[in-house]
């Protein structure tokens, strides 16, 4: 008998938004920052397949390794420097081994453009994790999708998601 050969795939969008705190901040919290993933989809909850998100900060960081084990998979911080984030995808199945995605936070706009207070520099990337012959109920969760709760992120990060890459809508 042939082995039955199919795959799942977990659409996500891991990103970061930072905003410029102007002249008066101190020279080492110039920026307040968020770091996540995200469903394609700003309501989608993750949590149905995701345990635990592993954020890696700079070693100069207190704690500068963030678990976050629930929605929002986000973390929240103020600095001066951009760096690469280590995002560590824990899943719910304990026999997926965790993946790793490479972030690197981004504060400062590019090409002509001038810091502003008002005007958030985002960084987002979509991606899709693909499981090759799945067990079968984390293949049946992906086959019907996250559930979509609203209000997962505060509004003031959604706001400056790029899209939603949703291609349903």
């Amino acid at each position: 008998m042939q082995e039955l050969r199919r795959e799942a795939i977990l659409k996500i969008v891991h990103g970061s938004v930072a905003q410029w705190q102007g002249k008066k901040a101190q020279e080492d919290q110039t920026h307040k920052w968020h770091c996540y993933v995200r469903g394609v989809h700003p309501d989608d909850d993750l949590s149905f397949v995701i345990k635990k998100v592993i954020f890696q900060l700079h070693p100069t960081f207190n704690n500068f390794l963030r678990s976050v084990d629930r929605p929002p998979f986000m973390v929240s911080e103020v600095g001066w420097g951009e760096f690469e984030i280590v995002i560590r995808v824990h899943f719910k199945d304990a026999s997926i081994t965790p993946i790793e995605l490479f972030h690197f936070l981004k504060l400062y706009p590019t090409g002509e453009q001038s810091q502003s207070t008002k005007k958030h520099v985002v960084s987002e990337f979509y991606d899709e994790i693909v499981f090759p012959n799945p067990p079968d109920a984390l293949y049946q969760k992906l086959s019907i999708g996250p559930p979509r709760v609203p209000f997962h992120f505060p509004h003031t990060i959604t706001e400056h998601f790029l899209t939603n890459f949703d291609e349903d809508e």
